[in-house]
């Protein structure tokens, strides 16, 4: 009998934020495809369960796994598909298992979960809807410009995934061509350092 690949959801920083069925699918795989195995064998630890099976999956070997997972799949095995943090395939590895596994017949099912990208919809205080999720922008100042350009004539909310290093590069850019658009910058979210800092474009902290 064919199994379901589930996509579970997992803490972005709070350990309180795993689910009971999280924890019920993951210790019950036979098999987690992971961003990272380290990261996923500590989640494991934290939350005190049993780990099975770990193998990594992510942007350079992902393509290469799929094969084998549809047959094992197929074969009745419980398979787990998580990210570092978050909810797997949103600007992390695993779309293309996802995918692959719609192409193949294979049921998905999805283990709701931690987001941070509803989670900082939700403190930013802008109204939900729409929202435009766009991911990580690019590295070099030439390319933010050209994709912030294009992004603000959509209608409603940008949201942006960055790193604490480079968000700086992203504030300076948007600082010029739109520093009267409000804005919210989170940080460590569910973390105990969890910050959330909403003003201005040119007001908000570039380190």
């Amino acid at each position: 009998v064919t199994m379901p690949l589930f996509v579970v959801a997992t803490p972005i920083g709070n350990l309180d934020d795993a689910s009971p069925r999280m924890k019920q699918v993951l210790e019950s795989a036979d098999l987690v495809l992971c961003e990272d195995t380290r990261r996923t064998r500590a989640l494991f630890s934290a939350l005190d369960l049993t780990a099975p099976k770990l193998v990594s999956c992510h942007a350079h070997n992902e393509h290469g796994r799929v094969e084998r997972v549809i047959e094992r799949l197929r074969k009745g095995e419980v398979i787990a598909l998580v990210s570092d943090a978050g909810t797997p395939a949103v600007s992390d590895p695993g779309g293309h298992i996802v995918a692959s596994a719609h192409q193949n017949g294979v049921p998905v099912h999805v283990v709701a979960g931690p987001s941070s990208v509803i989670a900082a919809v939700a403190v930013s205080g802008f109204s939900g809807t729409p929202f435009h999720f766009l991911g990580f922008p690019p590295r070099k100042p030439g390319a933010i410009r050209k994709v912030l350009t294009e992004a603000s004539s959509l209608p409603g909310i940008l949201v942006f995934l960055e790193s604490g290093r480079r968000i700086g590069k992203v504030v300076q850019v948007m600082a010029e061509l739109m520093p009267d658009r409000e804005a919210v910058i989170c940080r460590e979210l569910t973390k105990h350092y969890e910050e959330v800092i909403r003003g201005s474009v040119s007001s908000l902290p570039t380190t």
